[in-house]
């Protein structure tokens, strides 16, 4: 059976590389800050030009989403800010939800959506 050209493996461990302290280091390591092992630097040595390619467009993939997550993040705080600026003092998230307008309750819906997880809008805060 023949190997398949892109290894799934090798792009895990290519795309979890900290590559910005290898010129000075000569040492690959993993973002936690961990060196690769040697067996890790092998595979990754042993990458292919296909691999590395795919790779990067991995990395440029998690990079626009990162952004438009940040976008998304940014503009729903924006969005609650402006009803919250309406609300009375001790206001939570939910009381700014419920009083959108249908338009601006929509695009929550959308941002939210584009968020994810966000649970932090929900906790209180300490002030």
């Amino acid at each position: 059976m023949t190997q398949p050209s892109i290894r799934p493996n090798v792009i895990d461990l290519l795309c979890n590389a900290d590559f910005s302290q290898y010129r000075s280091t000569n040492t690959l390591l993993h973002k936690d800050g961990r060196p690769f092992t040697t067996e890790e630097r092998a595979l990754a040595d042993s990458a292919t030009r296909e691999e590395l390619d795919a790779c990067m467009t991995r990395h440029n993939r998690e990079v626009a989403h990162a952004r438009m997550t940040d976008d998304a993040t940014q503009a729903l705080v924006a969005l609650l800010l402006r009803y919250f600026a309406k609300l009375p003092a001790g206001s939570v998230a939910g009381d700014a939800i419920n009083a959108m307008s249908d338009h601006d309750r929509a695009e929550f819906d959308r941002l939210y959506a584009i968020v994810g997880d966000s649970d932090w809008l929900f906790i209180p805060s300490e002030d």
